[in-house]
């Protein structure tokens, strides 16, 4: 069992919650307000998470800084396209599956820190986005609730990463 204190004063740790708290709301606020403006808060809250990895991440170590790379080049894909989708006609109808959109885009920024750090955890945890991803796309009445599926596995990737990393 993890020790909450000596969770809280590991960065890397703080960084995952941090995060998850960012994906929760973020996606819970989305599902709330589908629209173009949701991009604004999207923008803000990534500034807030980007900042405090700035800020704590020692990038003086190459994987650290390919791992700070790697998200900001996610992050900055992820906003580039929710823009695109309400501003391009050719890219309109990818509104609707913006939230299987992230989990994809999310769980492969997982996929390349499993790759960077060889740490199997983010295998797991890639798939705890990539999963729920699916099966909107399988099962199409899932699609109203795929906001809500991203708030939690994405979240709970997160957190997963908090309970098995050392």
């Amino acid at each position: 069992m993890m020790n909450l204190g000596l969770m809280l004063k590991n960065t890397r740790y703080k960084v995952y919650l941090l995060w998850a708290g960012i994906l929760f709301v973020g996606f819970l606020a989305t599902n709330a307000y589908q629209s173009e403006n949701i991009n604004g808060v999207w923008f803000l809250f990534s500034v807030i998470g980007v900042g405090y990895m700035l800020r704590v991440m020692p990038l003086q170590s190459k994987i650290m800084k390919a791992i700070f790379i790697n998200w900001i080049a996610v992050i900055v894909l992820g906003l580039f396209i929710s823009f695109l989708v309400f501003h391009l006609q050719a890219l309109a109808s990818l509104q609707i599956t913006l939230g299987v959109f992230w989990m994809i885009l999310l769980s492969l920024g997982f996929i390349i820190n499993g790759f960077i750090e060889k740490k199997p955890q983010y295998y797991f945890g890639a798939s705890i986005m990539f999963i729920p991803a699916i099966a909107v796309m399988l099962f199409s009445s899932l699609i109203v609730a795929q906001f809500v599926m991203a708030a939690l596995g994405t979240s709970l990737a997160m957190i997963y990463l908090v309970l098995t990393m050392q």
